[in-house]
């Protein structure tokens, strides 16, 4: 492994124990191929929070054997959760006014 992807590792480590389900999501992209149990760790922590890319990835690992089916079940039913607790009248008012201006989010 190279410095620089050791060094971008390193970052992606610390924004993902800061709470950025992405750095989780690239964390699990770059071990997918070195140690998929470690990778599918990082994309069922970004599921369960709400994460839809990594909710897919633990469905692949599921459909590959990675995952468990109970394990993948309860991280759809976090993933469901994480969504509803996110909606709210306001995000929707502010959704909808970003939609009518035409402006990517």
């Amino acid at each position: 492994m190279e410095k620089n992807e050791k060094k971008a590792l390193y970052h992606l480590r610390l924004a993902a124990i800061g709470g950025m389900l992405e750095s989780r999501y690239f964390l699990g992209q770059a071990y997918l191929r070195g140690d998929p149990k470690f990778a599918y760790k990082h994309f069922l922590i970004a599921a369960e929070a709400g994460h839809d890319g990594s909710l897919k990835k633990v469905k692949t690992g599921y459909a590959k054997g990675h995952v468990k089916k109970v394990v993948f079940e309860n991280a759809r039913r976090a993933h469901k959760a994480a969504k509803e607790e996110l909606k709210s009248e306001a995000r929707e008012k502010a959704a909808e006014w970003y939609r009518r201006q035409s402006i990517v989010m």
